[in-house]
């Protein structure tokens, strides 16, 4: 006779939807918040590996993330709010010109981290936060 062990998932609470639409970062954020939770962030590599899974799905070569760089202010932050120290960043992001830059993630090759102009156009990946809570 066997017998069947539970089996438990990681859930960190976010459900993930890939657009397969080209739009600029704020076009991204706004479609986001209109119609899910927000432009997805990352705090963890669990949570890297389940955006990653999304991103190799796009049909294009990066996918928007919920990053925006503030040159005057010299640093990253999640538009959510969320609060991280953990990064995947591909070698020397850094401030262009002094214009805030927006962060993607490069699909279908390593996940890395990097900025381009918030103007480019990509997919993007929104959430909705299934743990009840609000941004």
């Amino acid at each position: 006779m066997q017998h069947s062990l539970p089996f438990f998932c990681y859930d960190d609470g976010k459900k993930l939807f890939l657009v397969n639409e080209n739009k600029t970062w704020e076009e991204a954020v706004e479609y986001c918040r209109s119609n899910h939770t927000d432009l997805v962030s990352i705090e963890s590599e669990q949570e890297l590996q389940r955006v990653y899974r999304e991103a190799n799905e796009a049909s294009s070569s990066h996918v928007w993330l919920g990053l925006l760089q503030s040159c005057t202010f010299g640093f990253w932050y999640w538009v959510d709010g969320a609060q991280s120290c953990y990064d995947n960043w591909a070698p020397e992001p850094r401030c262009q010109s002094g214009y805030n830059q927006c962060g993607v993630m490069t699909a279908r090759s390593d996940s890395k981290w990097t900025e381009k102009p918030c103007t480019e156009r990509f997919n993007f990946i929104c959430y909705n936060d299934t743990t009840g809570s609000s941004h």
